[in-house]
């Protein structure tokens, strides 16, 4: 998968594992109770008090994961740009990125280095002789 295809499926993958938590705080206490039995409420209530608190736990998680790979890619914005217009620069505005780009001056620096025109390659003039060459 292309790097310039990532930025999105992150930042999709946080959205929805924010949106799962959001709606895991919302339900009842009671959501995974099952009997009607005093003894079957007890049983199935620790059960149940135990499988939301792993299910909170590993959405929170998720959360989480999401959060930090969306500011990863939030990060490295910069050297995604230059990658994807093929900049001539890229190789350095990564390093730009990654050494100074915990700096808000160095990521805008980056951002606009990368947003900058790339220089077409242009191939060496060709040869129509030496100048050293005796005239003669």
């Amino acid at each position: 998968m292309p790097r310039s295809k990532w930025l999105p499926a992150v930042c999709l993958v946080a959205l929805l594992a924010s949106l799962a938590v959001v709606r895991l705080r919302e339900w009842r206490p009671g959501l995974f109770s099952i009997g009607d039995s005093e003894i079957g409420n007890v049983a199935t209530g620790a059960l149940a008090a135990d499988a939301e608190q792993l299910v909170r736990g590993l959405l929170s998680a998720l959360f989480v994961l999401g959060l930090l790979l969306g500011a990863l890619a939030l990060f490295f914005l910069p050297a995604f740009v230059a990658g994807t217009r093929k900049h001539h620069n890229t190789n350095a505005i990564f390093a730009l990125n990654l050494l100074l780009g915990w700096t808000v001056l160095g990521w805008v620096a980056a951002l606009i280095w990368a947003l900058t025109q790339v220089n077409p390659q242009i191939p060496p003039p060709a040869s129509t002789g030496s100048r050293d060459e005796p005239v003669g």
